[in-house]
């Protein structure tokens, strides 16, 4: 009778080969994945340059349509991109153990004992998902910029290395239209720039000076008379509000602007007049 053979793990040449296939296929997929985040980049810098430059309408709306097209992008790519599980299941495996050795020659009609087993294959190749977690970051980051990029296509303007955007509406407006239609668009009617010296002076010398003519802001006495609020709803005082000299100075002028007859200090005035407007995000 036929010894019993316990089976080994037999020959692993053929393993080899899969696993290199296997390795090959995964680091060219980081490759591909690399290559596709490098020509987003490329293409967002190209926007961030063209950021501040005086655009037309026009080339607000193509700019956020590249803008959405890369944060398209970057989304597929992230969720192609593995995640640390996918890539320790990519990882080549160990080489298995040799063949067990055969059992002894059992008496006439009984089976052999049992062969013993074989050895431990080797260690497979550690993984290193280093590489798609970089992308993974590289894709946040890009649809983070490119998501920043979308007030540029309704007009809206950001002064340097300050967190606020700003719009000038010009179609004059009373002062409530011109609050109901900053709050429609997200936002308010201009307050926490007017009180910083350095983002006013940004913002006069970017549009508003060039403009004419009065300007609304967030600055009434709606609530209570005499007492000024910020649509920000800080209170008005005088060192944060820079009112034009002897103003304010009419009971009834409820509202305030930014008047150009006052080289653009603070005034008030009535609130049925109609005024281009500032608003703030």
């Amino acid at each position: 009778m036929s010894p019993e053979i316990e089976p080994g793990s037999g020959n692993s040449d053929n393993n080899v080969s899969i696993s290199s296939a296997i390795a090959n296929v995964t680091s060219a997929k980081v490759d591909q994945y690399d290559i596709r985040i490098k020509a987003l980049e490329q293409k967002l810098e190209k926007l961030e340059r063209e950021k501040n430059k005086k655009c037309s309408p026009t080339t607000f709306l193509d700019t956020w349509d590249m803008a959405s097209l890369i944060m398209e992008k970057a989304r597929e790519t992230a969720l192609k991109v593995p995640n640390d599980s996918q890539c320790q299941t990519t990882c080549r495996p160990g080489k298995k153990g040799p063949e067990g050795s055969k059992g002894d020659i059992g008496s006439p009609g009984q089976n052999g004992a049992t062969g013993r087993q074989g050895a431990k294959g080797e260690g497979g190749t550690p993984c290193n998902c280093s590489r798609y977690d970089e992308l993974a970051h590289k894709v946040q980051i890009l649809e983070q910029k490119a998501r920043e990029l979308q007030p540029l296509a309704d007009g809206w303007y950001r002064v340097p290395s300050y967190p606020y955007w700003y719009k000038l509406v010009k179609v004059p407006s009373d002062y409530r239209t011109a609050r109901k239609n900053c709050e429609r668009m997200g936002g308010r009617l201009a307050a926490t720039g007017i009180r910083n010296p350095t983002i006013r002076s940004d913002l006069l010398d970017k549009f508003i000076r060039r403009t004419e003519t009065p300007i609304w802001i967030g600055l009434d006495d709606l609530g209570k008379r005499d007492n000024w609020k910020w649509s920000d709803r800080v209170s008005s005082t005088s060192s944060n509000t820079p009112w034009g000299k002897d103003e304010p100075d009419g009971p009834d002028q409820r509202c305030a602007c930014m008047h150009n007859y006052l080289e653009y200090q603070i005034a008030d005035v009535l609130c049925i007049y109609k005024y281009f407007y500032l608003c703030e995000k």
